[in-house]
Formats: structure tokens, C-alpha cells, sequence
């Protein structure tokens, strides 16, 4: 529970005892966390609807607490954050896509997540030209790195979102709490910010190297049924 506003902490703190002391706790959980073995080959899967199509790429990546955990989200920003990243002015303007977006961590952050990017094919352009279409992007990254301009950028925007998510009591009292829960410590709000201000355009490089890989990638869309010609019966 984050408490934040106009308040007593002491007068907070008899309240939380009050409605809540007497709630019994519940048993110890095991120390057991079961870790998926590490992905050895790509994983791919097709689900044939009429329906908008749409594009899942994912990598395996490190949880929250690992000294990597920063860089991602200055990937997700530099391919997707904003009319000036990668992929929106590479699929977006160029209208191959309705609409891009890399997620530093899917589907939460607290245990080893996926790095992912979704994509929706515009009219007439196929997912598997969109999915290619990402691949030379990261690709390009993982060859030459980004620029100084774009990592300056993703940090320049990670602290102005830090500030717009703690310009409320609401902002406050949430993003404390999940800090405390997922870290166990709340001031991990405003370290996050400082571990983003040291990542390099080394660091940036490195860490696609050793993630966007085809062995560690699983891929999901959905196709029109009629996208793509179906083989025709032969009698015999």
C-alpha cells in the first residue's frame, strides 16, 4: 500500500494497524523459482484469422535486477520511442505499419520477461515483410550500435517520464509501491534514472548482440487465411 498527499505518516500508520493488523498472514511461501531452460533453436507460431493481422517478436532477456535491465529500455526507445525512433519512421511513415512498439519487458519485469516488439501490417503488406523489415533493423544495431543523438535522447526522455509519473500523488503513491514490491526498496524510483545516465552506445551494442539472436527468438502472428496460396487436392 503507497500513501502519498497531505497526511500524518504516524496518523497513516494507525490507520494501516486499524483496518489491517488484525488481517491473519498467510503461510511462508518455498524458496523455489522455477527457471524455463534456455531456448536453443527459434520458436514460431501462425494463427490463420480474418482478422487484422499482427506480428509478436520476442527475446529472452535478464529480470529487472540484472545490470542490463537499463539498456533495454534505451532499445525500446531508440526503435520505438516516439516519431524520430527506427521503426516508426522505417514502418510507420512509410506506411508498412498501423502501428510499432518494442516493450523492454513483457509481459511484466519482476522475473526474466521477453524484450518485445509488436507490429500491425498495414493494408496490403504481410507480416513476414514487417517481421523482416524489424530484423534489418536490429541487425543495423547490433552491426554499427546507435548514435550518440539517440542515446541522449532515451535518456533525456526516461527523465522526463520519471518526472511526469511522479508529478501526482497518485504517480507518487504507485510507483513507490511497485518499487517496494518488486525491489523491496522504493528508492530504486530514482536510481533507475541514474543507471540509464551511465549506459554507453557500447553497452547499447553488446547487449543486442547478445540478445537479438535467432536462437533466442520466438515469433507469433496472425495471417489472413487467404494471405498466401493454399496447395491444391490432386486425385489419384
Amino acid at each position: 500500500i503507497g500513501i502519498a498527499g497531505d497526511v500524518d505518516p504516524e496518523q497513516m500508520r494507525a490507520f494501516a494497524e486499524k483496518y489491517f493488523g488484525d488481517l491473519p498472514g498467510g503461510d511462508e511461501p518455498l524458496p523455489v523459482r522455477t527457471e524455463e531452460p534456455e531456448q536453443i533453436s527459434e520458436r514460431r507460431v501462425i494463427i490463420r484469422e480474418q482478422t487484422q493481422p499482427i506480428l509478436w517478436i520476442g527475446y529472452h532477456r535478464g529480470d529487472m535486477k540484472s545490470s542490463n535491465a537499463p539498456v533495454y529500455d534505451v532499445l525500446a526507445d531508440v526503435l520505438t520511442g516516439g516519431r524520430t525512433s527506427r521503426l516508426y519512421e522505417g514502418l510507420v511513415e512509410q506506411e508498412k505499419a498501423l502501428g510499432v512498439r518494442a516493450i523492454s519487458a513483457f509481459p511484466g519485469s519482476k522475473y526474466d520477461p521477453l524484450f518485445a516488439i509488436a507490429g500491425a501490417p498495414n493494408r496490403g503488406i504481410s507480416p513476414d515483410s514487417v517481421e523482416h523489415m524489424i530484423y534489418d533493423e536490429l541487425e543495423a544495431i547490433k552491426e554499427d550500435g546507435i548514435s550518440q543523438e539517440e542515446l541522449q535522447r532515451a535518456k533525456t526522455r526516461a527523465r522526463s517520464d520519471l518526472i511526469g509519473q511522479l508529478d501526482s500523488n497518485q504517480g507518487l503513491a504507485l510507483q513507490f509501491a511497485q518499487m517496494e514490491e518488486l525491489k523491496g526498496d522504493w528508492r530504486s524510483v530514482f536510481r533507475r534514472l541514474g543507471a540509464i545516465e551511465a549506459i554507453t552506445v557500447e553497452d547499447v551494442q553488446r547487449v543486442a548482440q547478445n540478445t537479438f539472436r535467432r536462437s533466442n527468438r520466438t515469433v507469433a502472428m496472425i495471417k489472413t487465411t487467404d494471405d498466401e496460396p493454399q496447395p491444391t487436392a490432386t486425385a489419384e
